[in-house]
């Protein structure tokens, strides 16, 4: 929305082509030392042939990935670098508290990952995990997590109208 008042705001008057392929950028993380920023960025690209087979997406493909930021205050030039590379894409990501490790979530699966990138570590859990957080030392996750109701358990809820609201808290341990 920014770019788009800054361009008319310029006299420039781009494309709806050129509007929807404009990069998408999420909440910026910090990182705890001040120097980076971890972004959350979707682009969305044009592929014809899609919209020919009847793609949901009319033929615009979206990736996101999670990308470092130097907060150096210098003009930043160079390609972004790119912590994830999957075809599906990342959640926000957040950094543990000493800077060392990123975590974010694809497809309610929790993965660690070397600030420095390399390859993420992925956290098999039973349960799909919510506002999850590093413990103030890092050693630890924190998070929400809802556990599925059994077959016998989720039919006598519904045969009581219960609308009953289970939250625990857990965590993991790193």
């Amino acid at each position: 929305m920014l770019l788009a008042t800054l361009a008319l705001a310029a006299d420039i008057h781009p494309t709806a082509t050129e509007l929807v392929s404009m990069a998408h950028l999420g909440s910026p993380a910090v990182s705890p030392d001040g120097t980076t920023a971890l972004v959350r960025i979707t682009r969305a690209t044009w592929d014809p042939e899609a919209t020919a087979a009847g793609d949901s997406e009319n033929g615009w493909t979206p990736t996101t990935q999670l990308y470092t930021v130097p907060l150096d205050g210098k003009p930043h030039t160079g390609p972004l670098r790119a912590l994830t590379s999957a075809e599906e894409g990342p959640g926000s990501g957040q950094w543990s508290p000493d800077g060392s490790t990123v975590l974010f979530q694809r497809d309610g699966v929790l993965h660690l990952l070397p600030s420095t990138g390399g390859e993420a570590r992925t956290l098999e859990l039973d349960l799909e995990p919510h506002n999850v957080r590093f413990s103030p030392d890092g050693s630890a996750l924190r998070f929400l997590a809802t556990p599925e109701p059994d077959e016998d358990e989720a039919r006598a809820r519904y045969r009581r109208g219960d609308a009953h609201r289970f939250e625990q808290a857990d965590h993991a341990r790193l």
